[in-house]
């Protein structure tokens, strides 16, 4: 694996990291926690869209539309259609709230390794891109995920405190109830 793509791409997983919600909570500034996720979901997005830039590039380096026929031209037309279809999909993901968001990108991180997988096993991909795609994949997916989670168990934890008040009130009326009953 060449050493700059190799130390590029792992310090372009930092953010990924460092902006988890448990990590900026640990790190003493809990106040920022919304913040940072959402500036993890903008870069995850901005990632997703390099991933499929990365196919325009290799197409617009491949032998020319015009020069070429049948299956080859086709398949340089797909790997076009295919570099668009991550940023066009990281939009809505960007519109969405931090839990979802997270959720939609990591789906959109693991649908561009699995078309570069598909583009490796053509025999278009460098082995060394694939093993640095799956480390740098698997970082970004699990901290995104993190995020995911995060978010989740705050939404859970609101409606079991929720269900919680509704009890409590329940309880409260059919006591208040058996008291007026009672005399």
């Amino acid at each position: 694996m060449p050493l700059y793509p190799k130390m590029l791409g792992f310090a372009g997983a930092i953010p990924f990291m460092t902006l988890t919600p448990s990590f900026v909570g640990a790190a003493g500034m809990g106040h920022l926690v919304d913040y940072c996720a959402q500036m993890q979901l903008v870069y995850g997005g901005t990632i997703v869209t390099f991933l499929g830039a990365v196919h325009w590039g290799l197409a617009m380096t491949s032998t020319s539309l015009g020069a070429v026929g049948g299956k080859a031209a086709a398949a340089l037309r797909e790997r076009f259609v295919w570099s668009v279809v991550p940023s066009l999909a990281a939009v809505p993901a960007l519109m969405m709230q931090p839990a979802q968001g997270s959720l939609a990108v990591s789906i959109l991180l693991a649908l561009c390794y699995m078309s570069d997988l598909s583009y490796y096993n053509s025999g278009i991909l460098p082995s060394w891109y694939m093993t640095l795609r799956g480390y740098l994949t698997l970082l970004a997916m699990v901290s995104m995920l993190a995020t995911t989670a995060y978010y989740f168990r705050q939404d859970l934890d609101r409606a079991k405190q929720v269900l919680a008040d509704e009890e409590e009130k329940r309880a409260a009326r059919l006591e208040k109830r058996a008291k007026e009953m009672l005399g």
